[in-house]
């Protein structure tokens, strides 16, 4: 019987630092990742909704030209629940910690941010 490890998956276009602070932040909270690069998609909401897909947590993060998102399975594709536009290496970092602690179901950390233009919650209830 094969065994499915549990794993967040990361979809980008173009690897950057961007990808491997989230990458840094999600191994900080002794999780497993997928990172694979899609080459021919630019859209950042489809990239993160086909990551959500792809991932046996549920769970799914798009990273494009300095922008990043995380999205769940079960949410709207164009409502995500983290979008950074101007993503700073300690908010990837962040991001990936924040995406293994929903799997783990503990208390998110809060990102830094001076504006609050460059971090939006979209999760409405």
């Amino acid at each position: 019987m094969k065994q499915i490890i549990p794993k967040i998956c990361i979809f980008f276009n173009v690897k950057s630092a961007i990808v491997l602070n989230i990458q840094y932040g999600i191994e900080e909270e002794n999780l497993f990742f997928n990172s694979i690069e899609k080459k021919d998609e630019n859209n950042l909401i489809e990239l993160t909704y086909r990551a959500t897909y792809y991932s046996t947590l549920g769970i799914g993060i798009g990273v494009t030209k300095g922008s990043a998102m995380l999205n769940l399975q079960n949410m709207v594709k164009d409502k995500p629940l983290f979008y950074i536009k101007q993503c700073s290496l300690e908010n990837a970092r962040i991001l990936g910690i924040n995406a293994a602690r929903i799997a783990k179901r503990v208390a998110l950390r809060p990102f830094i941010n001076e504006t609050y233009e460059i971090f939006q919650l979209c999760y409405e209830i």
